[in-house]
């Protein structure tokens, strides 16, 4: 039963950590380039340097400043941090994989404890 219960942490273990890792966030620090790293009708979180943080949605941008989809302009030297969430397949592919042996190793072992305890 040890094993059964120790397989079970960790396969919660796992799924939360994967389920965390199926994105990739991408912190930019801006400077004179801040533009290049902005695109249009992408969605980032902004810090400010007032420490306020602001989820947007781009719809354009320029050299000094970017408008989002709420008709707000920011300038660049207002902007302290830009975070891009990203999805990632192949952290997911891996957490689908992952997660597939652990609930086979689990099942193995069900089995078996149930097999065990029928010849008792």
């Amino acid at each position: 039963m040890f094993r059964i219960t120790f397989l079970f942490r960790a396969l919660c273990s796992v799924l939360v950590l994967t389920l965390v890792a199926c994105t990739s966030v991408t912190n930019v620090k801006p400077g004179v380039n801040a533009s290049l790293y902005l695109a249009v009708n992408e969605r980032y979180l902004i810090r400010f340097k007032d420490g306020s943080l602001e989820k947007v949605k781009v719809v354009r941008v320029g050299r000094l400043d970017f408008s989002d989809s709420s008709g707000h302009t920011h300038y660049f030297d207002q902007v302290s941090e830009i975070s891009r969430e990203e999805f990632s397949g192949l952290k997911t592919v891996g957490f689908v994989i992952g997660s597939l042996v652990l609930f086979a190793l689990i099942g193995q072992l069900l089995v078996e404890d149930t097999l065990r305890k029928s010849e008792d």
